[in-house]
């Protein structure tokens, strides 16, 4: 990424770390930020990125990290992002019950 584009995305960090501590909740970066409910999808995205679940806020890295995985993937990686999703178990192939969810 240029340096030009990194300072877009602190600012746009910063618009919503009003208490410029360093972290924006998850709640609001999905709900301001990339303006999407919170979803299997999402979920997910944060799992691949081995952002924690029990953890409700981001930090200004993971932020950067999250958008560029997301933006950067190409057609072959959506689909085995997709296919990840489903593959709950992670074992390389979706069961029955694993396809009807």
């Amino acid at each position: 990424m240029e340096d030009e584009e990194l300072d877009t995305l602190f600012q746009i960090f910063c618009r919503y770390d009003v208490e410029s501590s360093g972290y924006i909740s998850k709640q609001v970066f999905f709900e301001k930020v990339v303006d999407i409910e919170r979803n299997m999808l999402s979920n997910s995205l944060l799992e691949l990125l081995e952002i924690k679940d029990s953890v409700e806020y981001i930090t200004y890295n993971q932020f950067v990290n999250i958008i560029t995985t997301y933006c950067l993937f190409e057609p072959i990686d959506m689909m085995k992002f997709c296919f990840a999703i489903f593959d709950m178990d992670k074992v390389g192939f979706i069961d029955k019950d694993e396809f009807k969810h």
